[in-house]
C-alpha cells in the first residue's frame, strides 16, 4: 500500500510510477487542470439558464418543480464557480500543475464544492417530485 501511494505522488519527487493521474508532461498536466474549468463554465452557463427560465415569470415562480430547479441550479453555480479554479487555490508547496494558492484559498474551495453538492440533493428532491407527480398522481397543490 505504501508502494501505491508512492507511485501516485510520484510528481513530487520525480521518481518513476503512473502519479499525477498518469500525466507525464506539462501539456497532459495542463490539459488535467483545464478540462474541469471548461466543464465547469458549460455547467455553469446551463444552470444560469434554467435559472433564468425558472424565475422570470411569477407565474412559473410559484411552481414548485421551478423553485426545486432554481434552488438546485443556483448551488451548481456555485459548486462550478468553485471547480473551475480547480488547482489555483491549492497552496504551491503540494506541486501541483498551476497551484498558486496558500491554506486559505484552498479551505475557501473545498467549502464552496461542499456547499455545490446541496445541488445532489436537490436532484433527488426533483426525482421524488416526479415519484409523487407522475407514478402516484399527486397534484402541485397537495405537494405545496
Amino acid at each position: 500500500q505504501n508502494c501505491q501511494l508512492a507511485q501516485s505522488m510520484n510528481y513530487i519527487c520525480g521518481c518513476g510510477g503512473v502519479g499525477y493521474a498518469g500525466a507525464n508532461t506539462d501539456a497532459k498536466k495542463e490539459v488535467l487542470v483545464w478540462m474541469p474549468r471548461a466543464m465547469a463554465m458549460l455547467s455553469i452557463f446551463g444552470s444560469f439558464f434554467i435559472l433564468y427560465d425558472t424565475i422570470r415569470t411569477p407565474l412559473k415562480q410559484k411552481k414548485l418543480l421551478n423553485q426545486m430547479l432554481a434552488t438546485l441550479s443556483f448551488f451548481d453555480i456555485v459548486g462550478s464557480i468553485a471547480y473551475a479554479f480547480t488547482t489555483l487555490p491549492i497552496p504551491e508547496e503540494n506541486y501541483l500543475y498551476g497551484s498558486k494558492g496558500n491554506d486559505k484559498t484552498c479551505m475557501a474551495q473545498g467549502f464552496f464544492i461542499q456547499i455545490g453538492t446541496i445541488a445532489c440533493f436537490m436532484n433527488v428532491s426533483i426525482s421524488v417530485y416526479y415519484l409523487l407527480t407522475i407514478d402516484c398522481g399527486w397534484k402541485n397543490e397537495r405537494l405545496m
